[in-house]
């Protein structure tokens, strides 16, 4: 695999017309969100080496217990915080966002090839609900995947919709510029009702409930986690001898709460658990499956664009089908990394990928690539493609 790490002004140097002449498509995971909402960090690893604990014993009662304080923590840390932190930030958080999607909106707007389409497909891993708030914000067209407006139902047909206005000149359809937002790992406004993927507007109260109902429960064991973490030595330890030190501080006490608890959760959030097994029914399942194949299929498309940000490459599936798509010799893929240690990372993923094609990474040594760098980039970019044009 031939990898090229170049700096965010050397990369759009060379790649100017990148996005205006391609078919775009973002894959973008919680890396974009991490300063509200934590990333899963060893969450996975320890949640599914508690499963093989628990496949392998006959007896489980703590084993459940530890998954419980486990998934605790996954809803405290990476959950809760959407609803129960500094709204100022939050506001910020979202308005970056709002930002980010206006300036890919102004560069597509100026797109005249009529053989691109005039979208941007963005996949992402996360559940929270920032990108729709952003788009909304804005009053930017957007497409979810559902229909409807007092009971909207999703479809993954829903996702073929083009979207035109007509022209007050000549009556004639113009695309109009518009983003599909496809969340691999379910969101927090879905719910589960029969076979059907449906629409919550109380997703809020929902959140703000499930915490209420459980904060007592989890009360001790949590503030026993944190201690753990808050230990340098703990943090540097392998997921084996984390688990060790689980069991010592965990009790098997309240069992049927534990129990009642991890029901209860995996009923009321549609969303894809921290496991490598990823799911718990079908239904999201299928759609995780579905939302995979509309991804395969972006990326085998002809004058294609693949830009990466704020995502790891942990969930196999994504990575996988991303390495196949690489004997498409129209593909770019840009990898923003947002430091050295991503990086390596990154390079230590790709570099063993047989392939004959290219990916870029940006990389710069002298500052973190947030969303406020791509931002600022972004808009320069724009700047200087709409001088071009007006010349």
């Amino acid at each position: 695999m031939d990898v090229k790490v170049k700096t965010m002004e050397n990369f759009f140097d060379d790649n100017k017309n990148i996005l205006e002449s391609s078919n775009v498509n973002f894959l973008i995971g919680s890396g974009i969100s991490a300063s509200i909402l934590a990333t899963l960090n060893d969450l996975e690893d320890l949640v599914e080496y508690n499963n093989d604990v628990i496949k392998n014993q006959s007896s489980s009662s703590k084993k459940t217990q530890i998954e419980a304080i486990l998934y605790w923590r996954f809803f405290v840390e990476s959950i809760y915080p959407l609803v129960h932190y500094d709204e100022t930030k939050k506001q910020k958080h979202i308005g970056d966002i709002a930002k980010f999607f206006n300036v890919l909106y102004r560069i597509l707007e100026k797109k005249e090839d009529s053989n691109l389409e005039k979208q941007v497909n963005v996949f992402t891993t996360n559940y929270d609900v920032f990108f729709e708030l952003a788009l909304e914000s804005q009053s930017l067209y957007y497409n979810d995947g559902f229909l409807g407006r007092f009971n909207p139902r999703f479809d993954m047909l829903n996702y073929n919709v083009s979207i035109s206005s007509i022209s007050n000149l000549n009556f004639k359809k113009v695309p109009k510029t518009h983003f599909n937002l496809v969340k691999f790992h379910g969101s927090l406004n879905w719910n589960r009702l029969d076979d059907q993927i449906t629409f919550d507007y109380n997703y809020i109260k929902k959140i703000v409930d499930f915490y209420d109902k459980y904060e007592g429960l989890f009360r001790t064991d949590y503030e026993e986690l944190k201690k753990l973490y808050s230990l340098e030595k703990f943090c540097k330890s392998n997921i084996e001898e984390k688990y060790d030190e689980f069991k010592k501080i965990f009790t098997n006490r309240k069992i049927n709460d534990y129990i009642d608890f991890i029901i209860d959760y995996k009923s009321n959030f549609s969303i894809v658990n921290p496991t490598k097994e990823k799911f718990t029914e079908t239904l999201l399942s299928l759609s995780y499956h579905d939302m995979l194949r509309l991804f395969s299929t972006h990326l085998e498309r002809e004058h294609v664009s693949l830009f990466v940000f704020g995502f790891s490459f942990s969930d196999e599936h994504i990575l996988k089908i991303t390495e196949r798509s690489m004997i498409n010799p129209e593909l770019k893929i840009v990898i923003f990394a947002y430091d050295k240690k991503s990086l390596d990372k990154y390079l230590d993923i790709f570099l063993k990928t047989n392939s004959s094609n290219q990916i870029t990474i940006v990389f710069e040594e002298d500052k973190n690539i947030n969303i406020d760098r791509l931002i600022e980039m972004y808009e320069k970019f724009s700047d200087k493609l709409y001088k071009e044009k007006r010349r």
